[in-house]
């Protein structure tokens, strides 16, 4: 069964650049634009790994892990935190509250995946690729 991953972060264009990063991988993606979203699809999706944002408007990556933390999520669910921000205290308070990774933006493809497969099992999926390959394995029909 392949593992789900909740992707959360109120912009659309790193929650893109996540879920590519991960296409070539038997994985099932999610993703939500803020806090109060994410914690509705935790609830859907059951997911192994949230791939976190730390600053986002409402219910920041904070609210979430206490949120998390009070449902009793962060035992059966990894977080990794996606964050601009890389101080001291940060790191400090978000490893306290039961994150297991933090990767800062700006950040290239390689990097999600190479954390990701540290935290949970990703086999890479044998069909990647595959449309492109059908097509050019096909020969032009005869005149």
């Amino acid at each position: 069964m392949n593992p789900n991953i909740l992707i959360v972060d109120d912009s659309g264009m790193v929650r893109r650049a996540v879920a590519k990063a991960l296409s070539g991988h038997e994985c099932n993606l999610y993703e939500a634009e803020n806090g109060m979203v994410a914690m509705q699809m935790m609830d859907k999706h059951n997911p192994v790994l949230v791939i976190l944002d730390y600053n986002m408007p409402g219910m920041n990556g904070m609210d979430v892990l206490q949120a998390m933390k009070e449902e009793g999520l962060l035992k059966t669910t990894k977080v990794m935190m996606l964050t601009a921000n890389s101080s001291t205290d940060t790191v400090v308070s978000i490893a306290r509250m039961g994150v297991r990774d933090y990767l800062t933006k700006p950040f290239e493809p390689e990097q999600i995946v190479q954390r990701v497969t540290k935290l949970i099992p990703l086999e890479v999926s044998l069909t990647a690729g595959l449309d492109d390959e059908e097509e050019d394995s096909n020969p032009a029909p005869a005149p």
